[in-house]
């Protein structure tokens, strides 16, 4: 008999009361999933290995992503490792080579072409460059990256939306991931989404100073709605909805 049981006998909490059933019965089902988990291959496509630690995280279940500033549908991607294990949601890119490629390798996915903010209802100036990460609303931006001896490959025009506004019609599923890389708009995204509706499960917020050391905007604001930052990977923070705050 281990400390713990004798511990909890000399209080007079006997073996079959749920005090000690439900935490047994939750550990023996996280063993399980682990020895199910483990007969899959494991494969991971985020640039600092994101998806390696939410499939660590995540239930063996399958859930729904919506991926802001999705980029590249596979190399880089947060979300293509949960494609890859049955899950489906929502890409959202405003560089049209991005979305194009992605409908044509995730059809599983939503594709939408758009720039995420605050509020919708407008549109904005695009560049897209050769190298797609340097792509940019700038025109400042352009000139600096063409005297750099960057290649323009187009210039248009991308609609506004809020998250508010794209998932009005969308339903996620009771585990869900939301992953934004929006080059320093990330606060503007998350203050655009109804938290009423969509709550996810975890977020995953592109910060370029991670909040280690300090305590940044989105820290703050994820904290109030019941979030708690759970690790930190490069330049990318993951947060976790604090269970019975739903």
């Amino acid at each position: 008999m281990d400390g713990v049981s004798r511990i909890l006998n000399s209080f007079g909490i006997a073996p079959t009361s749920p005090i000690r059933t439900k935490p047994n019965a939750w550990l023996s089902q996280r063993k399980n999933d682990r020895l199910l988990f483990a007969k899959y291959p494991r494969r991971f496509f985020s640039q600092f290995g994101e998806d390696a630690i939410l499939q660590a995280m995540l239930p063996i279940k399958v859930g729904t992503y919506v991926d802001i500033g999705s980029g590249h549908p596979v190399a880089g991607s947060n979300t293509y490792a949960l494609y890859e294990l049955g899950w489906r949601g929502i890409l959202i890119d405003p560089i049209r080579t991005n979305v194009e490629l992605s409908k044509r390798l995730r059809p599983g996915d939503i594709c939408i072409q758009a720039a995420i903010g605050r509020e919708g209802g407008s549109a904005i100036d695009f560049f897209e460059f050769d190298v797609y990460e340097y792509s940019t609303t700038s025109r400042e931006r352009v000139s600096e990256l063409e005297a750099m001896g960057h290649s323009l490959r187009a210039s248009y025009p991308v609609e506004m939306r809020s998250l508010r506004e794209v998932l009005c019609d969308f339903t996620p599923k009771s585990i869900s991931v939301l992953s934004l890389d929006v080059e320093g708009g990330e606060m503007d995204v998350l203050r655009g989404n109804d938290w009423k509706s969509f709550r996810p499960t975890f977020i995953i917020v592109e910060e370029w100073e991670p909040p280690l050391g300090i305590r940044t905007e989105a820290f703050h604001f994820l904290s109030d709605l019941g979030y708690s930052l759970t690790a930190v990977a490069g330049v990318s923070s993951i947060y976790r909805l604090i269970e019975g705050t739903d």
